[in-house]
């Protein structure tokens, strides 16, 4: 079941982060990169699951989640473009 669980998930957030990420389609290294964070937010989330973590706390945690990704984005914005090779 946990493997289900986090292939639903998995799909969930690969088309999520796919329609941002289509110039990384060119070269490897950056489709590697495409297919590792929904890969791990999926993980996290089976894990959350099989946990037996209510929807509505999964939903605050991912939200919470992306308010500190934008305010880190922010402040390391230049480091990480650098690091994604934009």
């Amino acid at each position: 079941m946990f493997f289900w669980i986090f292939l639903f998930y998995f799909v969930l957030f690969l088309v999520i982060f796919s329609g941002s990420f289509k110039e990384w389609k060119s070269k490897k290294g950056k489709i590697l990169r495409l297919f590792f964070f929904p890969a791990i937010f999926g993980l996290f989330i089976a894990f959350l699951t099989v946990l037996k973590f209510y929807f509505i706390y999964k939903i605050a945690l991912l939200v919470l989640v992306f308010i500190t990704s934008v305010m880190s984005y922010r402040r390391y914005g230049d480091s990480l473009r650098h690091w994604l090779g934009k």
